[in-house]
């Protein structure tokens, strides 16, 4: 199975292709002058998630050459990821054409016409992009006054005048509605929502909370309380921390966290150390911290929370999937005392049984497992501290009731790490 890249003209560069007898292995390939086929890259199609060093964002203005966000290389004095460009006639990677100095770039507007690089973009507590010229960037802002505080902006599309634009907005309780946006008559044209039965008062509200991790780190995270609750009411807690680790929550809508919010429920996401979105730095603080700070920081969180009255500490859960998963297990475990329920959704139990299943689903030279030993450690090396952070070697004796919930078929979390 094929994916193609093309250039501004349409013209053929790269390809992407799943090969092996499951179809795990993404092969990315150049299209040479003598119309043959070289490799640039192979990966699993797992490691797009697990390895996301770079992403194609599309083509630029010359042919042959593609936008790609790239994070920051060792050595570099620059943190955040940025956006370059990648050239298929030469297989090189040119510098940093945009960045922003705090958060990793996540996408770009173009020019229709001549595909020339308008704005990055990124998520900070909303999605947000920042225009090169100022005359688009005054534009941009205010749009973003006509929504209001707390939207997120997508440009869709625009005209090749740039008389007209499409863009998707979305709120934590709004899970978006489009604009046209005539820039002569500067109006909002109303053209529809995604679910149009999903009404803004009857969902949950999310807010940001700042707070400071025991060593000083400051840390923030996501409060979404269910519609109409009074400043004083302090419904029982779910805490949910992401996937990943390398990850991260924003200020959005929220499937799962509105599922429970109008079921009663607030629900609390924290950034922990090992998050992604925030530099370099803060995701590689995570690194070698399963069961360290990287939970600590989640339970500074529900700390922070119960001090300022916003929580019974007496019901509190915690719910996860993937590392989310793990982060539950081992809160039950290590804090048995804090929550009161735990639910596990294809979490990791075993640190060494998953690194083990790593390097036998790939070279022990692959990027995806040396991506691995960096984050979580070495099975063999490091036994007995990936052992000591296990929530299995809790089992025996395990405080708090919990929910093993796992797909038969997974192929990332294996299933056997929650039986």
């Amino acid at each position: 199975m094929f994916d193609y890249i093309v250039d501004r003209d349409g013209k053929v560069v790269g390809r992407s292709a799943l090969r092996g007898l499951s179809g795990r292995t993404m092969v990315m390939e150049a299209l040479g002058a003598d119309g043959r086929w070289t490799e640039v890259f192979r990966l699993r199609t797992d490691e797009v998630q697990d390895l996301p060093e770079y992403r194609f964002l599309g083509p630029t203005s010359q042919p042959g050459q593609i936008y790609v966000a790239m994070k920051p290389q060792e050595g570099e004095a620059e943190t955040t990821a940025s956006v370059r460009v990648f050239d298929f006639k030469t297989r090189s990677m040119g510098p940093p054409v945009w960045r922003n100095p705090t958060y990793d770039v996540v996408g770009i507007v173009r020019e229709e016409g001549t595909q020339e690089l308008l704005a990055g973009c990124y998520w900070a507590d909303i999605y947000q992009c920042d225009f090169i010229d100022r005359t688009l960037e005054r534009t941009m802002r205010g749009i973003r006054r006509f929504m209001g505080d707390g939207w997120s902006v997508r440009v869709i599309s625009q005209a090749r005048d740039a008389s007209r634009w499409l863009v998707a907005v979305s709120s934590p309780n709004n899970a978006g509605e489009y604009y046209i946006y005539d820039s002569a008559a500067q109006r909002m044209d109303f053209v529809g929502r995604r679910f149009p039965a999903l009404v803004e008062e009857r969902l949950g509200t999310m807010r940001r909370v700042d707070y400071q991790a025991g060593d000083g780190q400051a840390l923030f995270g996501y409060l979404t309380r269910p519609p109409a609750t009074t400043d004083q009411a302090r419904p029982p807690l779910i805490v949910m921390p992401h996937g990943g680790p390398e990850m991260r929550d924003t200020l959005t809508y929220d499937q799962w966290a509105q599922f429970l919010t109008t079921r009663g429920y607030q629900v609390f996401q924290p950034n922990f150390r090992g998050s992604s979105g925030m530099g370099r730095p803060f995701a590689e603080a995570g690194y070698r911290q399963y069961g360290g700070v990287m939970q600590a920081d989640v339970t500074a969180g529900v700390e922070h929370l119960i001090a300022q009255g916003l929580v019974d500490a007496g019901q509190i859960c915690i719910v996860g999937a993937s590392y989310g998963g793990y982060a539950a297990l081992w809160g039950g475990a290590a804090q048995p005392e804090l929550y009161k329920c735990v639910i596990s959704i294809a979490g990791m139990s075993d640190l060494v049984g998953i690194m083990n299943w790593e390097r036998g689903q790939a070279d022990a030279d692959s990027d995806r497992y040396q991506y691995w030993l960096k984050s979580i450690g070495d099975p063999r090396a490091d036994r007995e501290a990936l052992l000591a952070v296990s929530p299995i070697t809790r089992a025996a004796g395990y405080g708090p009731p919990v929910l093993l919930i796992h797909g038969e078929d997974d192929d990332v979390v294996p299933p056997v790490q929650s039986r």
